[in-house]
């Protein structure tokens, strides 16, 4: 029931946007930290990709020195929740966890990812 209330929520945000028009503004908003080939890549486990994305809406925000490496564990934890604390600052809509983020869920990565979208285009305005 939760899942539907946040699946509902998010495809409010993507509005006529598909999930791969959001797959393409997200690589190229985080493509230069690397490109993902879905919302379950492997590339979202270390968060870096989702502070990049938060760093398209405003880059002032962002505090690159304590972005982690994202090798091992305890850094993916601290980049995943240092780009959740991001996202919620900006406005987005937060459902997931960091363990979400490490361990890259699908659900969560798309309304998290479709979240930061909407907030970015609230800034930057809508096309």
């Amino acid at each position: 029931m939760i899942w539907q209330i946040a699946r509902y929520h998010a495809l409010s945000l993507l509005g006529s946007k598909s999930e791969k028009d959001i797959l393409a503004w997200a690589n190229d908003k985080g493509g230069s930290i690397c490109t993902i080939k879905s919302f379950s890549d492997k590339g979202l486990s270390d968060g870096k990709f989702l502070i990049k994305l938060c760093e398209s809406i405003d880059p002032e925000v962002i505090d690159w020195d304590l972005v982690e490496p994202g090798d091992d564990d305890s850094g993916k934890e601290m980049n995943a929740k240092y780009a959740i604390s991001l996202a919620r600052k900006f406005g987005a809509f937060i459902f997931c966890v960091w363990e979400d983020v490490v361990n890259h869920k699908k659900k969560m990565m798309i309304v998290l990812i479709a979240s930061i979208y909407d907030c970015y285009m609230e800034k930057h305005g809508r096309d």
